[in-house]
């Protein structure tokens, strides 16, 4: 399995580190997690780092190279294109320090096609390096960071960082964004680093970038809520969060890839302040920050409960928690009435609490909640090969558990296959999903929507299934026909949702059917009709909406227009044309 594809570029997030403020886990007496954390040596703060990598460096890789081969050298050695750092609180430094080559990044051989446990590179339970042992160390620097916020342990190795940028042997500049609020707070608690950074001077960047102070180093960029900036190929959105009281400039961020897969870095918020929803529908890779079980907002934090609602009403099909802690749920021990967990978990013992929710509410396979661990890789591949490993599954979970300090290394790459296995298998190819082939069909809008339309053969019938954030409607409809008719190509107003039609030979479908008699009453009718659009009246932006409206006479059950993408109004084609 290589690192995932995205035209000529492959990409990974790496979860650098998971934890909160070490300090505020408690004594291990009343935290199984803070035994856990103590017993594997963990001191890593919450981080993420999103690669993008060449095609020909992941079939390739060639190792960092030695002392002293820093930046760009590496750079273009390995063909590693571009590294965005998200936070730098404690131990993540080190940790990037623990990545030796880019086939750390990616778990599989591709020319034997079989898992790599042997690299080491990567692992969750050996100590923290002191600093003095890998100042010489070299490592894959990031060319940007984004920091979410001024808490310590969002930012405590920024120093540390700074003075391995500071000894590369380019010449460029490294950028570090952030809101004004943040970036104040970041010089007031690091003089040395505004001095460094020149604070005295500001200038205006002419775009979201409002502002920043500028050395021969480093750059601070200030960024707004709500205006999406660039940094190098990537397309970022910050969306302001709220915190807490004293976390004044707090964001998280949505990243678009190249190929338009979409990351939202989202721990550290309790609520977000205008965000707009289309902007947080349908993420590729959700990573939220969940400080407890229960909610507690004294936190600041959502808690693990208000995760599952987040991952339904985002419709994020795979989302990784970090920054657990868990100490507040003993305040739910008081009441005698409460039936739920009520202590601080250790890593296992939360997923396998997530996977039984899963599966009690359905929602398991549908969404794939993963506590996440230090040096684990997240892609979105899809590639058939990982059902090879399907046997291998009941041997690797719960490796963790009862580590020794050696043996860390060995059982986090089983776990990297582990995940890497699960996602995959819960994905599924528009060329190949089953769904098709058992006359059913689930469609992931570019909005709001999910939908699932359902045909019964035997009975001449047609279930129509869409869900939103809030609503669920289960439509049952019978003899259902299709029609063919020459559609109107249209325009979506990049200011509203209003469609302006054109004139166009573009064939699309129409699916009709009548209402289901009840014991009572007559249910509604069915209209489906496909049309292309171009969004934003871009003409590289491609997308297709699909009219759906179920009414009893003038009176509408449902009545929307559905933006699909190309692929998945491509489907929704076929479909019809075949069962109808």
């Amino acid at each position: 399995m290589e690192i995932q594809e995205g035209g000529q570029t492959n990409f990974a997030v790496r979860i650098n580190g998971v934890l909160p403020d070490i300090q505020t886990l408690g004594d291990e007496e009343n935290s199984e997690r803070a035994a856990e954390i103590k017993k594997k040596g963990i001191n890593t703060n919450t981080s993420c780092s999103l690669f993008l990598i060449k095609k020909k460096a992941s079939e390739n890789p060639l190792p960092i190279g030695s002392v002293g081969n820093y930046g760009n050298q590496v750079a273009s050695e390995n063909q590693l294109t571009f590294h965005l750092l998200i936070d730098i609180g404690n131990g993540v430094v080190n940790s990037l320090k623990a990545v030796n080559s880019i086939s750390d990044l990616s778990i599989f051989d591709n020319k034997s096609q079989t898992p790599k446990l042997s690299s080491g590179a990567i692992t969750t339970a050996t100590k923290a390096t002191p600093a003095s042992q890998i100042a010489d160390k070299p490592f894959y620097p990031p060319n940007a960071l984004l920091i979410t916020h001024a808490h310590d342990d969002h930012i405590h190795d920024l120093p540390l960082l700074l003075e391995n940028i500071r000894r590369l042997s380019s010449d460029a500049t490294f950028e570090i964004f952030c809101t004004a609020q943040c970036r104040d707070q970041i010089f007031a608690k690091f003089p040395a680093i505004a001095e460094m950074a020149g604070s005295g001077s500001s200038t205006g960047s002419g775009n979201s970038s409002s502002s920043h102070v500028t050395s021969s180093k480093i750059s601070f960029k200030v960024i707004e809520p709500n205006k999406t900036f660039e940094v190098g190929p990537l397309s970022i959105t910050p969306i302001e969060a709220y915190h807490g009281e004293n976390s004044a400039g707090s964001v998280i961020y949505v990243i678009r890839l190249p190929d338009k897969k979409k990351i939202i870095i989202g721990w550290d918020f309790l609520s977000l302040k205008s965000a707009d929803e289309s902007l947080l529908w349908n993420p590729d890779l959700l990573i939220l920050g969940t400080q407890s079980f229960n909610q507690h907002p004294e936190t600041g934090l959502i808690s693990v409960t208000e995760s599952f609602n987040i991952v339904r009403e985002w419709n994020a099909k795979q989302c990784y928690l970090v920054h657990y802690r868990g100490l507040s749920d003993l305040e739910n021990k008081k009441n005698q009435w409460f039936r739920g967990p009520a202590k601080p978990m250790t890593s296992d013992e939360l997923q396998n609490t997530i996977d039984s929710y899963l599966k009690i509410t359905g929602n398991d396979g549908k969404f794939k909640i993963t506590v996440a661990r230090q040096g684990m890789i997240w892609t979105d591949n899809k590639d058939s090969t990982q059902k090879s490993m399907s046997n291998t599954i009941p041997n690797i979970m719960g490796q963790e558990k009862g580590e020794a300090e050696g043996e860390g290394q060995s059982n986090l790459d089983k776990s990297k296959i582990q995940i890497q296995t699960e996602q995959s298998s819960s994905s599924s190819s528009s060329d190949n999903s089953p769904e098709e082939s058992n006359n059913m069909l689930e469609l992931e809008a570019l909005q709001k929507y999910v939908m699932k339309i359902e045909k019964d053969d035997k009975e001449n019938k047609v279930k129509l299934t869409i869900e939103d954030k809030i609503n669920r409607y289960d439509l049952r409809f019978v003899r259902p026909h299709k029609e063919i008719t020459k559609g109107n190509a249209s325009i979506l107003d990049s200011n509203s949702s209003n469609i302006n039609s054109k004139s166009s030979n573009q064939e699309n479908y129409i699916l009709k059917a009548e209402g289901e008699k009840g014991m009572l009453a007559k249910g509604p009718a069915l209209y489906m009709e496909t049309s292309p659009i171009k969004l934003n009246d871009s003409a590289d932006e491609e997308a297709f909406v699909v009219k759906v409206r179920a009414f009893k006479g003038k009176k509408d059950v449902f009545n929307d227009e559905i933006l699909l993408s190309k692929i998945e109004w491509m489907r929704l084609n076929r479909y019809i044309k075949e069962n109808f």
